[in-house]
C-alpha cells in the first residue's frame, strides 16, 4: 500500500478514499474536483463529493496505521547515512535534496558534497522514515539483484556440469561397446581359423587310390571267382595223335 499521494507524490498521514477504494490527498482532490463530482485517475470511476468540501471524504482506515507516525515510531528516530551507512539521530542528520540521500553530519561537510554545492536540508518528522525506507528498499533490490545473477550463475555451472557428466558416461559406454565388439571379432575370427583347419585335415586323411574298398564278404566271393576260373580246361587246345 502506498504511503504517498498518487498525484503529487507527497507523503501523508492520512489520505482520502474514494467510491473505488483508491486513495488520494484531500489538496488534490480538491483541484480534480468538477461540479461536485470526482474522476478517480486510476479507474476513471466517478464518485460524489461531499457537499461541505473533500476533506470530509472517508479516511483510508487501511492505509492510516501504516502511516508516516507510524513508521516514526517504529524506527524510533534514527536514520542512516547513505554515504558511510551509519545510524544517525533523526536531528543530527541532513536530506541532501540533490543527491536524494540521507546524510550524517561527517559526510554533509565532506570534500565530494562540497563541490556539488548542495542544498542541505534539515530532515523532517514526515520525511525521514519514508525516506528510510525507500533506501533499505533500494538496498533489498540491490540484494536481490546480486542473489539472482548468482543465481542465474548457478544454474548456468550446473548445467555445464551435468553436460560432461553425461558425455563423460556416454563416452564411457561407447568405449565399453566398443571392446565388446573387438573381443567379439576376435572370438569369431579365431574360431573361423580352428574351423578352417580341421577342415582341412580331414580332406588330407581321405584315400588317394581309385580302387573301391570292399567289404569282406566282397573280397571271399571275388576269390572264389578267380579260383573256378584257373580249373577250367582249355578246350581250345587240340589232342595228341
Amino acid at each position: 500500500m502506498s504511503l504517498e499521494c498518487a498525484i503529487c507524490r507527497d507523503s501523508y498521514g492520512k489520505l482520502k478514499r474514494l467510491k473505488c477504494r483508491h486513495a488520494f490527498c484531500g489538496h488534490c482532490l480538491r483541484k480534480i474536483e468538477s461540479y461536485g463530482r470526482i474522476k478517480c485517475p486510476y479507474c476513471r470511476q466517478l464518485t460524489l463529493a461531499p457537499s461541505e468540501n473533500c476533506n470530509t471524504f472517508h479516511e483510508d482506515t487501511q492505509l492510516s496505521p501504516f502511516g508516516v507516525d507510524h513508521l516514526f515510531s517504529q524506527f524510533g528516530g534514527r536514520v542512516q547515512c547513505t554515504d558511510c551507512e551509519a545510524d544517525v539521530p533523526l536531528h543530527d542528520g541532513s536530506w541532501c535534496a540533490q543527491c536524494q540521500s540521507i546524510l550524517c553530519p561527517g559526510c554533509c561537510s565532506s570534500q565530494g558534497h562540497e563541490d556539488h554545492r548542495l542544498q542541505v536540508e534539515p530532515i523532517d518528522k514526515s520525511m525521514a522514515p519514508v525516506t528510510y525506507c525507500v533506501q533499505q528498499l533500494d538496498q533489498l533490490s540491490a540484494v536481490h539483484t546480486r542473489l539472482t545473477m548468482m543465481q542465474k550463475q548457478l544454474i548456468s555451472e550446473y548445467v555445464y556440469q551435468l553436460g560432461q557428466a553425461f558425455e563423460r558416461q556416454l563416452d564411457d559406454d561407447l568405449a565399453i561397446r566398443l571392446r565388446m565388439l573387438k573381443a567379439e571379432k576376435q572370438y569369431l575370427r579365431q574360431a573361423f581359423d580352428l574351423n578352417s583347419s580341421r577342415a582341412g585335415s580331414v580332406e588330407d586323411d581321405k584315400p588317394t587310390s581309385s580302387m573301391p574298398i570292399l567289404s569282406p564278404l566282397d573280397q571271399i566271393s571275388s576269390s572264389s571267382s578267380a579260383g573256378i576260373e584257373e580249373s577250367r580246361p582249355i578246350n581250345n587246345q587240340e589232342p595228341d595223335t
